[in-house]
């Protein structure tokens, strides 16, 4: 199986210096090539049966779990001795072995918070595995573990040592003196082998466990005299043994079972009893990523080819600086973080675990943005061009993980376009997100409101400000016949302020920060009440000052131009200003959040017409606000001829004038009119 001879080059986590250990004639193996040697092994070698890893979403009988973190998930129905009808596949299943899928990312098991700052923790990895149901034990087991070690995968043993169960009082269990004569038979030194009151192993809270024995690596040759705090500080874990004996109930569950069975306990304490089991189980987990990185001769997990396309294919497309495999660096950290999360959220949404605000689906959601927040970090060391933005380096990000995972999980590429589009939308969501919450922080500085942590805000920032606004709604009523047009920029300000405080409330501030709601709900009907009265007062002036516009207008008929101006909605009460084509043009102008004008016409007269369009910053990917004009006027040169003379403007991408020359100005601004609706309809989701 293995050729070549391969030097072993292991770095010191302490001094960072490197040591070589040769282990005779091997190949440096892919991922795949060391994962099938280790299926194969147990599969040919020792009757096992090979198990496709199931789904990371647990079962929906078992809500001890948020994501399935062990191998050992799929099988708790012939731990827990259940009735295996339904299980048709594991009657009379006495070995099994498989590289699960894991997500270690919330719940008893979380690695969450140490990824991306250390070299071996990941939210997704696969746990290499072997099973025995009640068939071989303690002995078989180490017996295959050391030769798969030492002998397909040709690991030096002077690199290899292990602990084993040094007893506990409190579970009344005492050393496992088997497991360690086991591993002297094997032929382990005396001093390779050591005893830790924590080996023992649970899946949860409650459910199967039992004392375990683990195999170390060595990161760098150490003497046999060597301390036990020496050897497990300048080492790592990579095969945990468990020998499933026991099993945890809660403290009412095994009342419950006391009375139906009569069975006895080994421990009990204020929450839980300890209860042997009638069979014993062999449950094994290697980390696939840990033992990989020691076969393909790189330093840590992240330096294998699980990751290494991660960090080239980010810094070649995006032309950022190369990953340096160093600890501590900012930039690193978020190449790590990026890698491992994309992978995670590649799987869960495979396995139908998508974003949500619960549960598993939030820790989803969490890890998505925490790789957008990494992305973020190295976007600020150099500005991405703009034909890159997230979605396009995620998508390829998606892809890489498809490649790599897919030859041992196909699901994952049967599901690669709704992996696509799910992570898609969760970027778009998490950007709209981000927007609100400054659009949040914005409106409170416009009132003047302090959000700093230490603020501890009361309803009266916001009462404050509503009886300010009732204040100058009196004031405005008692100011109205002396000049209209002041008085409407006074309503106007007022109006604004209230919505900032609507828009604040819409935005939880009350859940946010403890505001006492239904005081502010109760003074804000009352304002809202008083600016309708005062809306319907001015709209009352403004008409009897239309009707004097209006006498004005017959006066131009007499040989005189008539000017006119048409108006945004936000000034729609002076309807007598528009027609019927002027209105409708007014309507469709603007964009499906009513923000702003998508386009206006702002003067004409009898031989001119002067057209504004304007496309806000959240459409500018979507259509020019030039193309979209330039459009709608090439489609009028098919009916109309006319003239074009563009007005500069600072803002070309964004506002645009033109001054149009026909005669016939109303039949123009109706096919005009149509245009702008048609296109607006196809480009802006605009509704008529």
């Amino acid at each position: 199986m293995f050729k070549n001879i391969l030097k072993i080059k292991t770095i010191n986590k302490s001094t960072g210096k490197r040591s070589c250990s040769y282990l005779g004639k091997r190949k440096i193996p892919s991922s795949n090539e060391a994962r099938q040697s280790f299926i194969e092994y147990f599969v040919q070698n020792h009757g096992h049966q090979f198990y496709r890893s199931s789904s990371v979403r647990p079962d929906q009988n078992d809500p001890s779990l948020l994501f399935v973190n062990a191998g050992m998930n799929q099988f708790k129905p012939i731990f827990l001795e259940q009735s295996l009808d339904q299980y048709s596949s594991f009657q009379n299943l006495q070995r099994a072995v498989n590289s699960q899928k894991c997500i270690r990312a919330g719940g008893k098991h979380c690695d969450l918070d140490a990824v991306g700052r250390d070299y071996v923790h990941h939210t997704f990895f696969e746990m290499l595995g072997n099973w025995s149901f009640n068939d071989y034990y303690k002995s078989e087991a180490c017996s295959m573990a050391w030769d798969l070690l030492t002998n397909v995968y040709r690991i030096d043993p002077q690199r290899l040592f292990v602990t084993v169960f040094g007893g506990d009082e409190k579970i009344r269990a005492e050393s496992d003196l088997e497991t360690y004569n086991i591993w002297r038979e094997i032929g382990l030194n005396k001093n390779r082998i050591i005893f830790l009151n924590d080996n023992f192993w649970e899946m949860s809270d409650v459910g199967p466990c039992g004392i375990c024995t683990e195999i170390y690596y060595l990161l760098e040759d150490m003497d046999l005299e060597s301390s036990t705090e020496k050897l497990l500080k300048n080492s790592v874990e990579i095969w945990n043994i468990v020998f499933i004996q026991n099993f945890r109930y809660s403290l009412m569950d095994w009342n419950v079972l006391k009375l139906l069975n009569g069975f006895d306990l080994i421990y009990r304490d204020q929450n839980k009893v300890l209860h042997p089991l009638r069979k014993k189980f062999v449950d094994t987990g290697m980390g696939f990523e840990r033992i990989l990185s020691i076969l393909q001769n790189v330093p840590n997990n992240y330096a294998t080819d699980l990751f290494v396309p991660y960090f080239e294919n980010i810094s070649k497309t995006c032309k950022w600086p190369e990953y340096s495999h160093k600890l501590n660096d900012g930039k690193d950290i978020a190449y790590r973080i990026i890698a491992d999360h994309c992978r995670m959220a590649t799987v869960s949404i495979a396995d139908g675990m998508f974003p949500n605000d619960r549960g598993s689906g939030y820790i989803v959601r969490r890890i998505i943005r925490r790789a957008i927040d990494s992305l973020k970090t190295l976007d600020k060391i150099k500005p991405l061009s703009s034909s890159l933005n997230e979605s396009k380096i995620f998508s390829m990000l998606i892809d890489i993980t498809v490649d790599i995972l897919s030859p041992a999980f196909p699901e994952i590429s049967q599901q690669c376009s709704t992996i696509h589009r799910v992570i898609d939308e969760e970027i778009r969501l998490y950007s709209t997100s981000i927007l609100r919450d400054n659009l949040f922080n914005k409106y409170s500085r416009l009132l003047n409101i302090d959000l700093s942590e230490k603020f501890n805000i009361n309803e009266s920032n916001v009462l404050d400000k509503l009886l300010e606004i009732e204040k100058n709604l009196q004031k405005i009523l008692s100011e109205m016949q002396d000049n209209l047009q002041i008085v409407e920029n006074q309503l106007n300000q007022s109006a604004r302020t209230l919505k900032i405080i609507e828009e604040l409330i819409a935005l939880n501030l009350a859940n946010k920060f403890g505001l006492i709601s239904e005081k502010i709900t109760k003074k804000l009907s009352i304002v809202k009440f008083r600016l309708e009265e005062v809306e319907k007062e001015l709209e009352k002036k403004s008409k009897e000052l239309l009707r004097l516009l209006e006498i004005r207008d017959n006066a131009y008929d007499n040989g005189r131009r008539k000017n006119f101006t048409i108006l945004s909605m936000e000034t729609g009460k002076r309807e007598k200003f528009l027609g019927l084509n002027y209105d409708y043009l007014s309507k469709i102008a603007l964009d499906n959040y009513g923000h702003q004008p998508l386009a206006l016409i702002l003067q004409e007269n009898s031989e001119t017409i002067l057209l504004q369009t304007s496309v806000p910053t959240s459409h500018t990917d979507r259509l020019n606000a030039k193309i979209w004009c330039d459009s709608s006027l090439e489609k009028l040169k098919e009916f109309y001829s006319f003239q074009i003379e563009p007005r500069s403007s600072k803002r070309l991408h964004k506002l645009c004038k033109y001054q149009i020359d026909h005669k016939s100005k109303d039949e123009l601004i109706d096919s005009l009119s149509k245009i702008l609706f048609t296109i607006a309809q196809k480009h802006f989701d605009f509704e008529k």
